[in-house]
């Protein structure tokens, strides 16, 4: 089958306040009403895969929190994007590049995560 993703878990972005999709199938298609959140589970993958997205972009703001979130970003909410990958035991290039995100070995299964949470500021003595 190839590598794929396997599982993906999303906490306090945009519209999900804690989506886990276990099992995602290796071949998918994504449908669903207006405003459920298509775009927004594809714009969350694309935080933890796409090397090319600018480091100003993976700044959130604060409409990239989920909105039932008590304190919001200014209350140092937190936002975590967790994405599984499989498929690549027979693959030598894909182990190489994922060897220090991988978290098991029989299947081979490679865990990368995005996090982003306010900085705090650090007081320094005077």
């Amino acid at each position: 089958m190839g590598l794929h993703i396997s599982r993906i878990e999303i906490r306090n972005f945009r519209n999900f306040r804690h989506l886990v999709i276990d099992d995602f199938p290796a071949h998918a298609v994504i449908v669903g009403e207006n405003g459920v959140g298509k775009s927004n589970l594809l714009e969350a993958i694309r935080l933890v895969l796409d090397p090319s997205i600018s480091d100003a972009r993976r700044m959130l703001r604060e409409e990239d929190i989920w909105e039932g979130h008590p304190a919001g970003l200014a209350g140092g909410a937190e936002v975590t994007i967790v994405v599984e990958l499989r498929g690549f035991d027979d693959d030598a290039d894909a182990k190489s590049i994922l060897s220090s995100a991988t978290v098991d070995f029989d299947p081979y299964v490679a865990r990368l995560t995005y996090r982003f949470a306010p900085r705090t500021e650090i007081a320094t003595a005077v």
